[in-house]
């Protein structure tokens, strides 16, 4: 494990555990009363200040904190919260609370305020449905908190277990799932929650530290009916492989995943006839889809909150066909070079689109195949270094094992 990540996963036992214990007291003491009278209302202000207070050493690392709920057990970004003689209670309240609303994940994002957290144990409890929360969430304008359905997790040994394969395919249909609820959300017009992309992103990294060949080798799974999905997920794999290859850290691999599972929310502005078309397009269809980048950017800046791996993502969204000297689509009124994580996106992007066999007129292409036709446009199109790694990799997971 890196530095960072042991780092992450000490602060994370410290500061995660302070959080939900105390969320637990904030609505340990709304039940009793608070804030009414004095003592509750000092019982829940002094919980919503120790949870900023951890919420702010955690947020130093990452934009949002995911708390999940499975079964009985509580999770801070993937790392178990046992109860304490100090706690029972506290963890006790707020697990009842999340389980009997049917609310399986909470994400806390930067910056949260002891306003926003005392609100949101009022809601939690005053409303009776994961729908009812998100709506008070919405009316009250509160932006750092979002609530999602529950949903079955994997336990806690899950990630140790010898059928790495079932748990990568697991994981492959879930991202798939994650990825269709967020587009349709966009789609709608919708507020669009990110959390469950975000978690996916994160078991997807746990995996590939595994067994890398055995994840990368689902992108070959091919359904025509369900392609926009799974080229979501493949380029989200291929550019998590791409940044573990040139040491991005497990914080930098997560907004990396998150840019590439929206690279192209673009395309749903575009009609399924024209995605599933396999003859020439016309001159207004071929407008329509060199302006799709921009258009992806344009719905991810309407999602309702807006950090630092969002705007990562609308800078892939917007960037990810730029070569590298800048050039379009999107044409840009002053060229530059796309962005580090554009450009690791391009490279995927390109990879798996050659080898589906299903993006237009394109045949599909064996991977070795694929890496020599893109490797003429090393240096155009892709950058040396980010290629030469990934094709080693590539090479390494899919032709070596043929």
């Amino acid at each position: 494990m890196k530095h960072a990540d042991e780092h992450f996963l000490r602060a994370t036992l410290a500061y995660g555990r302070v959080v939900v214990a105390s969320l637990g007291a904030i609505c340990h003491a709304l039940a009793d009363g608070g804030p009414h009278g004095a003592s509750g209302r000092a019982a829940v202000w002094a919980g919503a200040q120790r949870a900023c207070g951890a919420l702010l050493a955690l947020h130093e690392m990452v934009p949002s904190v995911s708390i999940v709920l499975s079964d009985r057990t509580l999770f801070v970004e993937d790392v178990r919260v046992k109860a304490s003689a100090l706690d029972k209670e506290e963890l006790a309240a707020l697990t009842s609370l999340l389980r009997d609303r049917g609310i399986g994940a909470v994400a806390l994002r930067a910056p949260t305020t002891q306003e926003d957290l005392v609100a949101f144990a009022q809601i939690l409890m005053t409303q009776h449905t994961v729908v009812d929360v998100q709506s008070a969430l919405l009316d009250l304008g509160i932006q750092s908190v979002d609530v999602d359905a529950q949903a079955r997790r994997r336990d806690e040994g899950a990630l140790e277990r010898d059928d790495v394969e079932g748990a990568a395919r697991l994981s492959y249909a879930k991202a798939a799932a994650a990825f269709e609820a967020l587009q349709e959300a966009l789609r709608a017009g919708q507020r669009a929650v990110l959390a469950p992309v975000v978690r996916e992103v994160q078991i997807l990294i746990d995996l590939l530290e595994r067994d890398e060949a055995c994840v990368v080798n689902l992108t070959t799974l091919r359904d025509p009916k369900v392609y926009t999905m799974q080229h979501a997920v493949n380029v989200t794999i291929l550019s998590l492989l791409i940044g573990r290859c040139v040491g991005l850290d497990r914080r930098a691999l997560r907004s990396l995943g998150i840019a590439a599972m929206l690279h192209d929310t673009g395309r749903l502005k575009l009609p399924d006839a024209l995605l599933q078309k396999e003859d020439g397009l016309t001159p207004e269809e071929e407008l329509a889809l060199l302006r799709s980048p921009a258009e992806g950017a344009k719905l991810l800046l309407r999602m309702r909150d807006v950090g630092e791996d969002e705007l990562r993502a609308v800078f892939v969204a917007a960037e990810h066909h730029l070569e590298l000297d800048g050039s379009g689509p999107p044409a840009l009124a002053h060229p530059r070079p796309p962005s580090p994580f554009s450009r690791i996106v391009h490279i995927a992007d390109d990879f798996d689109a050659l080898v589906s066999g299903l993006v237009f007129e394109r045949r599909r292409l064996k991977p070795d195949h694929a890496l020599a036709v893109m490797a003429a446009r090393v240096g155009a199109s892709y950058e040396p270094a980010l290629f030469s790694a990934f094709a080693d990799a590539v090479y390494a997971a899919f032709v070596k094992a043929s």
